[in-house]
């Protein structure tokens, strides 16, 4: 059996170093720009070369994190970024913005990519599209269960990896906004300010609603290995080096199939812990993953002096070594030792003046490598050595000191990188207004009140006419036990009229690749650049529903890119977190709930339709109908309803008309001059 790859943090070259020495067979770090933990302290592009050689010459891998989504003023700075990493020889690219992936394409052409867990991909349908589109890893949504993992390693040649510890956020990764639209500091970004960590008040009760336990799958590493699970992460750039240390080691003991002891799980506990106990969370099918009280919470800096001391040896200590070649043979009366490893060969040769060493000697001398970060997988001894052990050591020595300064070679192409964006001709015109509905009431009081109409999927029972075209929206997560009703949902919707479905993940896209219709992206997808929009025409999707995160500056410029129609959301409470949680009260009928925060802002919250699923809105609608959205060239401005009547839904149609004020709190959002 081929064990899983053990995958640890690196939010420092001092922490990279640690998980290496304690037997990461890769790490995974974020440079100075585009990485989603931009407030770990990360590797610089001078400390680059340094951090990659150290884990290739101890046979680890070195992945970085260029996961945030990209703006078009960003490119020339990626792709610098892109040409920077593969000339120091790094093994792959984490990514969550499908057009920064086509900018590796152009740049590093045989850059292994890999998908980001901020993808939310949930289902075999998303990985098969991202493999056939040059990915080759995913990392999958943290909301899959054992089963849902095992069904897709085992039908996929696409590596699959899973996170294993740490930090869990409640909401689908690369859906949440809370921090963007509360705070201005965007997830997607790299900014997030954890506002799901505070405490906020529901039902009468108050506590930490929004922070899940830590995860611990300590004792899955194995299972998950015969899966195969190709890697196993550990969630932590934001740690010190004395946690990525101990995480690392103990973790690395459980994969190797040593006895995890009682002192094992409690140092696990002592250096970082949100609460009194771990979880196996959405993997182990465990319900209550949510530490409301934030009891007992270890953040590692209450930790014992004895267990931080014990975390610092490991972090020092040469641990893990990588493996060389040694053959010594004779030339004429010269000694000549040469080290092989990873494609590079060195030689050191001495002349021979002594008694000849026996064999076992020479073998036993070469063999001493303590003092370097390798060990030898063979040696060679070919013939009589006349060297003093003196000589022969510094045969070793110079061996192993030519090793660790040979230059890294480059193992990929590099192109130029041509920053060329499309321009279309198009001619700015009336922005058609367009509602998003979730209840029979608001659909019964639009109808013949806008053109088209956006109906989420779990209302493809309604039983009125439609005097309206009818989009079909689906949600982003459809999980594999869902699959199958979904599908029969989607064929009686197009049946009943509907004429275009709109996709919010890259599962969806492929879930629905066979229904002859068109497809268009809904804003879920995250699209915030030209390079990402032209990839998703060229997966077939004719109609963009952009990011709420960019300005209608930046709007118009994808609008520009583009003959295909471009939309951006005008109004409504957007959704902040879609969440595996489940906040309701299923004993009664309405299920509905609410988030208070401490300035008593209210947060209502809804089912994802007829699943579990929970959606947190925003406390206040964007409203914009009194700017000037016609002329930023886009097709609509679409209304997304939420929590309000029919009538409401009536007169908020009514203002945008007249682009008349709003009556009440509301937000511009980011499209009205807001920093991004």
């Amino acid at each position: 059996m081929k064990k899983s790859e053990l995958l640890a943090p690196a939010g420092s070259l001092d922490s990279l170093k640690a998980a290496v020495r304690c037997g990461a067979d890769a790490v995974y770090f974020g440079l100075k720009d585009f990485s989603a933990r931009e407030g770990a302290q990360n590797i610089s592009y001078d400390e680059l070369d340094e951090a990659v050689k150290f884990c290739h010459l101890r046979d680890s891998k070195a992945y970085v994190a260029l996961n945030t989504l990209l703006l078009s003023r960003e490119y020339n700075e990626f792709a610098k970024a892109v040409e920077r990493i593969s000339l120091a020889g790094v093994d792959g690219v984490i990514v969550q913005d499908l057009g920064a992936a086509e900018i590796i394409k152009s740049v590093s052409p045989d850059m292994p990519l890999h998908a980001s867990t901020q993808m939310s991909t949930h289902s075999l349908e998303g990985v098969r599209f991202l493999a056939r589109h040059g990915f080759t890893r995913v990392v999958t949504a943290r909301e899959l269960s054992r089963d849902d993992v095992k069904y897709i390693c085992q039908n996929t040649d696409t590596e699959i990896e899973v996170f294993v510890h740490g930090a869990l956020c409640v909401s689908y990764s690369g859906k949440c906004l809370l921090s963007s639209m509360i705070g201005r500091r965007s997830g997607n970004r790299g900014k997030c300010a954890q506002p799901c960590r505070l405490p906020y008040k529901m039902g009468g009760s108050q506590g930490y609603f929004l922070s899940p336990y830590d995860l611990c799958l300590l004792d899955d590493v194995r299972d998950m290995s015969e899966f195969p699970v190709a890697s196993l992460k550990i969630e932590g750039r934001m740690k010190s080096p004395s946690y990525v240390a101990l995480v690392t080691s103990i973790y690395r003991k459980a994969l190797d199939g040593e006895k995890i002891t009682d002192d094992d799980r409690e140092e696990l506990k002592e250096i970082f812990c949100r609460g009194e106990h771990f979880t196996r969370a959405y993997y182990g099918g465990e319900k209550n993953i949510i530490n409301k009280n934030l009891s007992n919470e270890k953040t590692g800096k209450t930790a014992s002096a004895k267990l931080l001391s014990r975390a610092k040896n490991l972090s020092e200590k040469e641990g893990k070594r990588g493996k060389i070649s040694l053959e010594l043979t004779a030339n004429n009366n010269l000694a000549v030792l040469t080290a092989k490893k990873s494609g590079i060969t060195v030689t050191a040769s001495a002349q021979m003046t002594s008694t000849p060493l026996e064999r076992e000697r020479v073998t036993e001398q070469l063999a001493k490598l303590g003092s370097t970060p390798f060990y030898a997988e063979s040696i060679e001894v070919n013939g009589e050595f006349g060297l003093k052990i003196s000589e022969l050591n510094e045969l070793r020595r110079k061996c192993c000191e030519k090793l660790e300064n040979s230059a890294q070679t480059c193992p990929y192409r590099i192109e130029k990188f041509e920053n060329q964006i499309k321009k279309s001709q198009k001619q700015n015109a009336k922005t058609q207004i367009s509602a998003c509905v979730r209840t029979e009431e608001q659909l019964k009081a639009l109808s013949g009140k806008v053109k088209k109409l956006y109906i989420p999927l779990y209302m493809t029972g309604f039983t009125q006419e439609i005097n309206a075209s009818a989009a079909l929206v689906l949600p982003a997560v459809i999980h594999r036990g869902e699959q199958k009703e979904a599908l029969k949902n989607i064929q009686k919707a197009l049946e009943r009229g509907a004429d275009e479905i709109v996709c919010q993940s890259v599962d969806n896209i492929e879930l629905v690749k066979d229904f002859k219709c068109r497809k268009t992206a809904g804003f879920e997808l995250n699209i915030t650049n030209p390079v990402s929009l032209e990839f998703y025409e060229s997966a077939g999707l004719g109609g963009f529903t952009l990011s709420p995160e960019l300005s209608f500056e930046q709007m118009r410029e994808l609008a520009h890119s583009t003959q295909s129609p471009v939309n951006a959301v005008v109004y409504g409470r957007l959704p902040l977190m879609l969440t595996q949680v489940c906040f309701m009260n299923c004993k009664t009928k309405d299920c509905r709930a609410a988030l208070t925060d401490r300035t008593n802002t209210r947060f209502p919250i809804q089912r994802e339709g007829n699943s579990c699923r929970n959606i947190i809105f925003n406390s206040r609608p964007l409203y914009l109908a009194d700017k000037e959205y016609d002329c930023y060239s886009l097709s609509e401005g679409i209304m997304y309803f939420t929590t309000e009547s029919g009538a409401e839904c009536l007169e908020t149609i009514d203002l945008y008309k007249a682009k008349a004020p709003f009556d009440g709190e509301y937000t511009r959002g980011y499209q009205c001059g807001g920093k991004y």
